[in-house]
């Protein structure tokens, strides 16, 4: 393990043979220097559920698209496909809130089904 050399008054790592501290302007002969050892950081990754998270997005977008035949209907699939997948993989958040939009998306689309048939077979829509 190496040493570094800092300013025993303001900290500052100093570096080669300075006579004075380049930051505070003190003394750094030898008895006013401090020697500090290195410090190691290790950071966790963090996990991801990249699926998931496409899932969601997808499903967002198809929620807003679902009017569109076929394009909503599609993105939407796709939403709920991902999700699913992403539920089995951690963390799951995103994935499960995918997978809650895309079965709104469901009822909204058997909704414009009912309607589109409703209208086309001249079905009052009030009874």
């Amino acid at each position: 393990m190496s040493n570094h050399r800092v300013c025993q008054r303001c900290g500052t790592a100093l570096s080669g043979a300075n006579t004075f501290c380049g930051r505070c302007g003190s003394s750094v002969s030898g008895s006013a220097v401090n020697y500090a050892p290195n410090v190691y950081v290790q950071q966790i990754a963090q996990k991801s559920n990249s699926i998931g998270t496409a899932g969601f997005v997808l499903a967002v977008i198809g929620l807003f698209l679902s009017w569109i035949p076929f394009l909503g209907w599609i993105i939407w699939f796709l939403g709920l496909l991902f999700s699913f997948i992403g539920v089995f993989r951690t963390p799951r958040g995103l994935s499960i809130a995918g997978l809650i939009i895309s079965l709104i998306g469901i009822v909204i689309l058997v909704g414009i089904i009912i309607l589109g048939l409703g209208i086309g077979l001249g079905m009052p829509l009030m009874y």
